[in-house]
């Protein structure tokens, strides 16, 4: 479970920098109201809600029949409702969901289309300075988005006359990209997708193994019980970054990388990209065939004419 007082003893790296935003990150927000919203998402998808209680958070996987993932949603609740940030890539299956399920229930689903989501990178003091107090805005911390990160849902003309872009520093989703890799968090509709499971995906954490039924339970709980899994999502250091012309590559979708182990290609796919500054050089994360995910393990990653060493770690690539 991902909770508040953890999260706010870590510190963001840069913190002697100016604080850093992200507006509009890869997500959306759907409030959620009724009695029984905590019981069915309990009974829709992985994690045990039994004890989410008012102030708190916590990360829960939804998953088809076939135990293939939906999405992974952060839950917050906040003055008697709950707010599902959900991964924008995801936003019809997840209406969807409620839509198809919620029959007798009492779960009241709203959509906020006139709010802003702004995620704080440093949760620094200028970001409370620059929200507490304003009318409808709420904060909720982001251990999935960005561990160090804090979301922000605050109404559209709040930001306008806050202008929030002065007071911090907007950043591209390629920075923001770097960040999250670092941290060895995956993205819906990049390193995962409704054709891979949990188990596949460097999800398990947000997964109960006594909570009891809910939609793919069986074909995952069978999954984990035989060691049925064949892929893994893992993180691949090179020794050293790649050059610009492979990078200017691989952003016009020039050339899609190859990975190579012991000779053989093709031992894996390549689902995102970026440069650590932290181990400075390029870092992949991949999703590896079993028999050769073991973290120490050499490949060499192919871009084109280029070849690359590097090493296979288990996620995250940065603490």
């Amino acid at each position: 479970m991902s909770n508040q007082p953890e999260n706010s003893k870590r510190q963001f790296p840069l913190e002697n920098e100016m604080p850093k935003y992200l507006l509009q990150p890869p997500v959306g927000v759907l409030t959620l109201e009724g009695k029984d919203v905590i019981d069915f998402i309990h009974r829709m998808s992985t994690n045990d809600l039994r004890n989410f209680n008012e102030g708190s958070g916590i990360t829960t996987v939804f998953t088809n029949e076939k135990g293939r993932i939906i999405d992974v949603v952060d839950l917050y609740s906040i003055d008697g409702s709950i707010q599902l940030v959900y991964s924008k890539n995801a936003r019809e299956k997840i209406k969807q969901i409620f839509d198809k399920y919620v029959i007798m229930e009492d779960v009241i689903v709203k959509e906020n289309p006139g709010y802003a989501i702004v995620l704080s990178l440093s949760g620094g003091g200028k970001s409370r300075e620059i929200f507490s107090g304003e009318a409808d805005s709420f904060e909720m911390w982001s251990p999935r988005i960005f561990p160090e990160g804090k979301l922000y849902v605050t109404p559209e003309q709040n930001l306008r006359e806050l202008n929030l872009i002065r007071s911090g520093k907007e950043i591209d989703f390629k920075e923001y990209n770097d960040l999250r890799l670092e941290r060895g968090i995956p993205l819906f509709g990049i390193d995962f997708d409704d054709s891979v499971n949990p188990l596949e995906s460097y999800l398990q954490e947000y997964i109960s193994w006594n909570k009891g039924c809910y939609i793919g339970q069986e074909v995952i709980a069978r999954l984990d019980t035989y060691q049925k899994i064949k892929r893994f999502l893992k993180g691949v250091v090179l020794e050293k970054p790649i050059t610009e012309a492979d990078q200017l590559r691989l952003e016009n979708e020039e050339s899609f990388p190859d990975i190579m182990y012991e000779g053989k290609s093709g031992v894996g796919t390549i689902t995102s990209y970026g440069y650590s500054s932290a181990l400075n050089t390029s870092i992949f994360m991949a999703r590896l065939e079993k028999g050769m995910e073991k973290a120490g393990n050499r490949v060499e990653i192919v871009i084109g004419e280029s070849r690359y060493s590097g090493t296979i770690i288990d996620l995250p690539f940065v603490n």
